[in-house]
């Protein structure tokens, strides 16, 4: 039958263990508490549990709690820091509620659906010789008070293969209206291949949007181009 560990007023010893009061902890300095339930017994508490260490997770074998397999939670989850998924990793279900900020890569091999998504679209100035075109700042740019017909450099390209990357240059023209005529990935220069055969003219006191379609097939790159004005 189950037996009750007394401690005594004071605290008392059982074999490795040490008991004073509430606290309960090895007797030899440093060494670890090991809970090991009887063949397939299940360690239990109907409380909460509270973990005070700070050890910061920089895999899934550190910190504060280690779990070898996985976890199973039946209520809500609450996680006040970042949620870093390793290799091979990934997040499988049919909601998710909430902010889901700061991906680097977000990846789906299945339908993707949203209600409204917005895109990040960075100013730039007075354009004019080789502009850079951050990929990690977005693929949306806006242009004004351009200076002369420019070389969009688009920077930091994942070079995986058999992928296509959207670039649109938004650009407000003025009385002389320029574009951008070439362009490189990565420093690199790149044929344009224009829509309708031929590299298109800009419009004076408009309002246009020229976009590039960078395609990645068996290691190189090929760049479509095309412009359309709006009044």
């Amino acid at each position: 039958m189950p037996r009750r560990i007394s401690t005594g007023g004071s605290g008392a010893n059982i074999a490795d263990l040490s008991f004073q009061g509430n606290v309960i902890r090895p007797t030899k300095a440093d060494a670890n508490l090991v809970f090991d339930p009887n063949g397939t017994g299940i360690t239990t508490t109907n409380n909460a549990f509270t973990i005070t260490d700070n050890t910061a997770a920089t895999s899934s074998s550190s910190g504060s709690l280690v779990v070898s397999g996985g976890i199973g939670v039946g209520g809500d989850v609450y996680v006040g820091g970042t949620i870093n998924i390793g290799s091979g990793g990934g997040i499988n279900g049919t909601a998710l509620n909430g902010t889901l900020a700061d991906f680097t890569t977000l990846t789906t091999e299945g339908n993707f659906t949203v209600s409204e998504y917005t895109e990040t679209m960075p100013a730039k100035t007075g354009a004019t010789g080789t502009v850079v075109h951050d990929f990690t700042e977005g693929n949306n740019w806006y242009h004004s008070a351009i200076a002369s017909n420019f070389t969009a450099n688009f920077t930091n390209l994942p070079t995986t293969n058999n992928r296509k990357y959207t670039f649109t240059l938004y650009l407000l023209q003025g009385g002389t209206p320029y574009l951008a005529n070439g362009v490189q990935i990565d420093n690199v220069p790149q044929t344009i291949r224009w829509a309708a055969y031929g590299a298109p003219t800009a419009n004076a006191n408009r309002f246009e949007a020229l976009q590039f379609v960078c395609y990645r097939i068996s290691s190189q790159w090929t760049v479509f181009g095309s412009l359309q004005s709006h009044g």
